[in-house]
């Protein structure tokens, strides 16, 4: 109120002395007052000082278990290097003809947005180097992807019961455009997933070369689930 009882008082000093010099005939221009008025957003009316304005939460997590039923093995797995393993139904050894099972179950944690999910194609795993001279192996083997909103075993048994198809028989090497899936909001809803990755009988081979040449060979395909928020 100090503050404010002195420019007032300067106010009148100034108007005062510009009418005495038009006694005499000159004219003098003040300078114009100036004047901040200071807003922020953020805090409660009562000035408590409680923030009010804050950014929402959007987070996928992950489970490989089977039919994702024990719900302490819930993660996080956010880049190519801490990839979860899949856990195959089998030995993780393939021959001509064979194909291997794997579950994912994707949801949102607890105060998270809904969102969307979307399956990308492989890339090679950055924890590990492949054992694939040339990339043959890779270039042989084909995945095929279904997913179902009912917790469903994942094996040859059980394909048929996940009822939406993410990739067929796609090539590892192949680009892939699969169609989305939707999770619910604070952990409202699981989506289950069944990998199966294949050797086929008659696989694509480079040139001249024999089915023999894909013995012993290793491979570590990373897949990536792109999540977006709805909200």
């Amino acid at each position: 109120m100090a503050q404010k009882k002195t420019q007032r008082g300067r106010k009148a000093v100034a108007i005062a002395a510009v009418t005495g010099v038009l006694g005499v005939g000159v004219y003098t221009t003040l300078a114009s007052w100036t004047d901040n008025e200071w807003v922020v957003a953020g805090f409660d009316s009562d000035g408590d000082g409680t923030p009010d304005i804050g950014t929402s939460t959007f987070e996928v997590q992950q489970n490989r278990t089977q039919q994702a039923a024990d719900a302490g093995a819930w993660e996080d797995r956010e880049t190519n290097l801490e990839a979860g393993d899949l856990e195959f139904t089998t030995a993780v050894t393939l021959s001509p003809g064979t194909t291997l099972y794997a579950p994912v179950a994707l949801r949102t944690v607890t105060d998270s947005l809904a969102g969307t999910v979307t399956l990308e194609a492989p890339e090679a795993w950055q924890g590990a180097s492949a054992t694939d001279p040339d990339g043959a192996l890779w270039n042989a083997l084909t995945y095929s992807v279904r997913t179902s909103s009912t917790a469903t075993a994942c094996d040859e048994s059980t394909w048929d019961a996940f009822d939406t198809d993410v990739a067929t028989d796609v090539p590892f090497t192949a680009p892939l455009t699969a169609p989305e899936q939707t999770l619910a909001a604070d952990a409202g809803s699981v989506q289950y997933y069944c990998f199966a990755i294949t050797l086929p009988e008659e696989p694509v081979l480079p040139p001249g070369a024999e089915v023999d040449v894909l013995q012993g060979r290793v491979v570590h395909p990373a897949w990536n689930f792109a999540a977006t928020s709805l909200d």
